[in-house]
């Protein structure tokens, strides 16, 4: 239904580990353009929520009760590059707050989701294994990402830490990789349309490319994510959450 019913079942899921053992979570959020502006404004406002909800499990679980720092969590921001707005995995809601606030827009419209999520991985695998925590990534976008050559090798090294990964994405559109999004010039007041990358549902696309004498610019849900993103959720053992 959308991000509040996504962000319900992620509560649970972080409950769940809980319960096993201690928790890092790292949330990447794409910053790359209009079009997760009022993404990153609607998460923000439902993100207390999850963290109260885990507040209030932490005190009324027995296991959790005894267990000092259950979860800590860290927020990055991905486009082109990456980027860390915590200066350490935290477990004080208003520095998490704050990190949120601070992630800005990357002008590139590039989203490299694989690279960003091998980087959290290679650069908490130690911290989460001497503290005995569960390395769990969290990515939220709207698009499939521009360097999907990388997924089994993304996927591999997730599996190889046992780091789970869960995505807050869109649908892929139907054997077509790009969807359009209309965007209005606030200085001229033209209205124009932006290409996105939105799939396809499968490896590669399976239609045509053209539609007899031009490009393509019809786009339908598959009812599936885009491959990519729904790989990378499914292998390592996590969820891709399809909003719509």
């Amino acid at each position: 239904d959308g991000y509040g019913a996504a962000m319900s079942q992620i509560t649970q899921e972080l409950v769940r580990l809980m319960r096993e053992e201690k928790v890092l979570a790292v949330w990447l959020f794409d910053k790359s353009g209009e079009s997760m502006k009022d993404d990153v404004r609607e998460i923000r406002e439902k993100f207390h929520k999850v963290y109260e909800e885990l507040g209030i499990a932490e005190r009324q679980d027995e296991k959790l009760k005894l267990t000092e720092e259950p979860i800590l969590t860290s927020i990055w921001s991905f486009g082109q590059g990456f980027e860390e707005h915590t200066k350490q995995p935290t477990a004080k809601i208003p520095e998490i707050r704050a990190a949120i606030d601070q992630i800005g827009e990357d002008p590139s419209g590039k989203e490299n989701i694989c690279q960003t999520i091998t980087a959290a991985v290679g650069k908490y695998t130690q911290m989460a294994q001497r503290a005995r925590r569960k390395l769990v990534i969290i990515v939220a976008s709207d698009e499939s990402g521009d360097d999907g050559n990388l997924v089994e090798e993304t996927i591999d090294r997730c599996k190889k830490v046992n780091a789970s990964v869960y995505v807050l994405g869109r649908y892929a559109c139907f054997g077509y990789p790009y969807a359009r999004l209309a965007w209005k010039d606030p200085k001229y007041g033209l209205t124009h349309w932006i290409q996105m990358n939105r799939g396809p549902e499968t490896p590669f696309p399976e239609c045509l490319q053209f539609d007899g004498l031009h490009e393509r610019w019809d786009f339908d849900s598959s009812g599936f994510g885009p491959y990519e993103q729904v790989r990378i959720a499914r292998e390592p053992g996590g969820i891709f959450f399809l909003l719509p």
